[in-house]
């Protein structure tokens, strides 16, 4: 059976009596929304300035800005003029037992490639080679030199704007980084700012 409320014994009177709970010494408890005495105090610049320098959340999101922009960087650097240098040494000649006729030879190739706007590459190097002989003082030096012009130009499948794909995919995830980066920042800022004014308010 379900008692009406007029039918229930309890009363107002009756209700205990709220009080602070009371440490074992005796003391009253302070409540959690005392302010220490020395405790330092911000305004609302000072506080997102504190929020934007402290806040992992904001500092991950940068962190990802950042990352966007060193893809970009690094892809067009592979765009641009790439130098190279090749040194390479080595022994030459027969290995028959007491055969002296054996020579040093040295290989130092410089260049520089770039690739083209339409898909391929072309590269220019110079090379030069310098060959002395080996416990036989009776050998000539021989130093020879030559330049090398190498160029890759697709005609069908990689050219036109599908050779420039990626650069212009890290570009747009780029901007697609600054967007995102901007709504969050907008939205951590008006989410610290509520909750100072909310502390304010509790204050009061």
């Amino acid at each position: 059976r379900n008692p009406a409320a007029t039918d229930l014994p309890a009363s107002a009177s009756s209700q205990p009596a709220t009080t602070q709970p009371e440490s074992s010494a005796g003391a009253t408890m302070p409540m959690m929304i005392d302010v220490p005495v020395d405790a330092p105090t911000y305004d609302l610049e000072q506080i997102l300035t504190y929020a934007i320098e402290k806040s992992p959340e904001y500092r991950n999101a940068k962190d990802d800005l950042f990352l966007t922009t060193i893809a970009v960087l690094r892809e067009r650097h592979l765009w641009g003029p790439r130098f190279f240098e090749k040194v390479s040494a080595q022994v030459v000649g027969a290995a028959e037992p007491g055969d002296a006729q054996h020579a040093a030879q040295l290989i130092h190739e410089l260049g520089v490639s770039q690739r083209l706007p339409n898909g391929g590459q072309v590269s220019v190097s110079g090379l030069v080679d310098f060959v002395e002989g080996i416990r036989n003082s009776t050998a000539d030096e021989k130093v020879g030199a030559g330049v090398g012009v190498d160029a890759t130009i697709p005609l069908l499948r990689g050219s036109g704007e599908v050779a420039r794909e990626e650069l212009i995919q890290t570009e747009r995830d780029l901007i697609y980084a600054v967007r995102t980066f901007e709504r969050f920042r907008r939205e951590f800022l008006v989410r610290v700012a509520t909750q100072y004014y909310e502390i304010g308010r509790a204050h009061v």
